[in-house]
C-alpha cells in the first residue's frame, strides 16, 4: 500500500511537459543505494519503456502483459 502511495506522489509531482509526453520525473538520489529504492527506479523503468507500450494507458492489465513481454 506505500508503495501506491509513493507512485501516486510521484505521478502527482510531474511537470505538464512529463504529462504530455507521458514520462514521470526522477527523483534525485544521492547514493546507490537510494537509487535502488522503488521510489527511484520504478520511473526510470516506465521512462525507458518504448512510447508502444505506453502510449495507450485505457487498455486491460492483460494486454499490457503482452506488450510488456514482447519489449522484452
Amino acid at each position: 500500500m506505500e508503495q501506491i502511495a509513493i507512485w501516486k506522489k510521484i505521478l502527482l509531482q510531474s511537470t505538464t511537459s512529463y504529462v504530455s509526453a507521458k514520462l514521470l520525473e526522477i527523483p534525485r538520489m544521492r547514493t546507490g543505494f537510494a537509487q535502488r529504492s522503488f521510489t527511484y527506479s520504478a520511473p526510470h523503468i516506465w521512462n525507458s519503456l518504448p512510447h508502444v507500450i505506453t502510449d495507450n494507458l485505457d487498455v486491460t492489465a492483460n494486454t499490457f502483459k503482452k506488450k510488456l513481454k514482447t519489449f522484452y
